[in-house]
């Protein structure tokens, strides 16, 4: 599939979105044709880009045959059909949500993570119906007046509200299937991955559990959750739950949708947060970006984690601690100055979250770093 995409540059242009935009694009196996970038300060009510803009990438992509038309950042209803009368039908035109959405279809192994994402699309592009199906509606007043493709519309938006509630009834269901597992595993330890995508986390929950998941190296390479015994000779049963990964302005539409796997966060004993500690030498702003991304996750579920506020005081494990695990340190070439670096970021957890906080230096090919965090764990 041949991509192309247009983004805004102004005093609040990120450039590591648009990184992650040309990776996620990669992901799914496409080709990115060419980059527009445009000089505005704030994106048009209109159009997002200037009206003159969108038409001439709309012929480009006539000329050219693009596949998809990527606008990084997110579209309005009307934003998104004012762009889809300039664009040819053949080019599909996906704003930044709807790439994410389609990274997570394409991953999504298990029936409750297809029903997340399934429900997570048609919220989103239930407006833009609506919207249309209000412009359509307004253009006359009688029976006579209704157009063949105002029923389909119809049509389509009363099945996808009917949809929406059959998936919201099979997740009920599912949210009571795992509250019955959580209470099997009541009086077994348990700690959760928290992340950002990428980070080789799948790499330490092999390394962890003795499993084979799957691994490579891109973003959202799994999204489905994991529970598998931690691998120790101790006696001590050991739950290790792997979760989604994170990235820079997930939307909170997709985060939302997954709310009900993250909640494991609320019934664990050990939080263990993965960072790649490499980007420190690589690139300190996306690191912190990481950084970043991971705490405002986490500050929703602030109170459960310092055990405050919370209803389900008999199911909620209340030794929580907070163990970080500043992974690639192997790739690393300055350690002792990184080393010094990793102090400060500790300091912002331990201002961030009331409870105890280890921290573990890790290296993807070293039994020994293994072992030590295992017994980190299990103490």
């Amino acid at each position: 599939m041949k991509f192309v995409i247009a983004d805004i540059v102004n005093k609040t242009f990120n450039p590591y979105s648009l990184e992650e935009t040309k990776i996620l694009i990669k992901n799914i196996w496409g080709k990115i044709d060419k980059i527009f970038l445009q000089n505005r300060n704030y994106p048009s009510s209109a159009s997002y880009i200037w009206t003159w803009k969108a038409k001439e990438i709309a012929q480009y992509c006539l000329d050219q045959k693009i596949d998809v038309f990527v606008i990084n950042g997110m579209l309005k209803p009307s934003v998104y059909n004012t762009l889809r009368d300039y664009f040819p039908r053949e080019t599909q035109i996906w704003d930044k949500i709807d790439l994410i959405l389609h990274i997570f279809e394409k991953h999504a192994h298990t029936k409750e993570a297809k029903l997340q994402i399934e429900y997570a699309k048609i919220k989103y592009e239930l407006p833009r119906l609506k919207w249309w199906w209000k412009q359509l509606s307004n253009l006359g007043a009688g029976i006579w007046t209704r157009w063949p493709w105002e029923k389909m519309m119809e049509i389509k938006r009363r099945h996808y509200e009917k949809r929406l509630k059959q998936i919201e009834k099979q997740l009920s269901h599912r949210k009571s299937v795992l509250e019955s597992q959580r209470r099997w595993r009541k009086l077994m330890k348990k700690a959760i991955l928290v992340w950002y995508s990428n980070v080789w986390k799948s790499t330490l929950f092999n390394a962890l559990t003795g499993k084979n998941v799957y691994i490579e190296d891109i973003l959202f390479a799994t999204l489905d959750n994991r529970i598998a015994k931690l691998k120790t000779e101790y006696p001590i049963d050991v739950l290790v739950i792997d979760t989604i990964g994170f990235i820079h302005g997930i939307p909170p539409l997709v985060l939302n949708s997954f709310l009900p796997t993250l909640e494991e966060i609320k019934f664990a004993d050990i939080l263990v947060l993965v960072f790649d500690v490499s980007l420190l030498e690589r690139d300190k702003k996306y690191f912190e970006l990481q950084f970043e991304t991971v705490l405002s996750v986490l500050e929703r579920f602030k109170n459960f984690i310092e055990k405050k506020n919370f209803e389900d005081f008999e199911n909620l494990n209340l030794r929580k601690k907070i163990v970080v695990v500043f992974n690639k340190f192997d790739l690393i070439s300055r350690k002792n100055e990184i080393l010094s670096q990793i102090n400060k970021y500790l300091d912002l957890l331990k201002n961030n979250f009331s409870i105890d906080i280890q921290n573990w230096i890790w290296s993807a090919h070293d039994k020994e770093d293994i072992l030590k965090l295992k017994k980190l764990l299990v103490r």
